[in-house]
């Protein structure tokens, strides 16, 4: 399947709300640090990049892009952060949704996988991070767009700590 900036930008708009069931994160911390660093997929006429950088234990802050050739042509504010036992991914992009932050909760914590949901959003419903090595990761979109089943997925190689 082939994924435009379009499509990207779709599962960082209008999320609002989670009512998916929570992972136990208490006895099985979060390895957030696995995350940390500049991660992009090139395998696509569009570059999709990924920044991430540690701020304590407990929160990570990044940006998502899109270049095509030299220009951004998408850009959005990332955090995991756990609070009171409860992790959580958002994405926030300027200028859109009242400037609010579309916010998915951790349901699955397990072999390097982590496992957001937000139920209630259009798509996707379910951004799955998949851990392969320290320097691969795939990462997949999920959800009913519509009624019908869609996946996007992205192999994503790190390029620097």
């Amino acid at each position: 399947m082939k994924t435009t900036a379009a499509s990207f930008c779709i599962i960082l708009l209008g999320l609002s709300g989670c009512n998916a069931p929570v992972a136990e994160q208490r006895d099985n911390p979060v390895p957030l640090e696995i995350l940390v660093g500049r991660w992009a997929d090139m395998s696509q006429k569009r570059h999709f990049i990924e920044e991430w950088y540690a701020d304590g234990d407990l929160l990570l802050k990044g940006k998502g892009f899109v270049m095509a050739d030299k220009d951004t042509v998408f850009i959005e504010k990332l955090e995991i952060k756990t609070e009171n036992g409860i992790t959580t991914y958002s994405a926030k992009v300027p200028g859109k949704d009242h400037n609010s932050a579309v916010v998915f909760t951790l349901t699955e914590n397990k072999n390097n996988r982590l496992v957001f949901e937000n139920p209630e959003h259009d798509f996707p419903q379910k951004i799955i991070y998949d851990m392969q090595t320290r320097s691969t990761m795939h990462v997949h979109l999920e959800g009913l767009e519509n009624g019908v089943f869609r996946s996007s997925r992205f192999i994503f190689e790190k390029q620097s700590e």
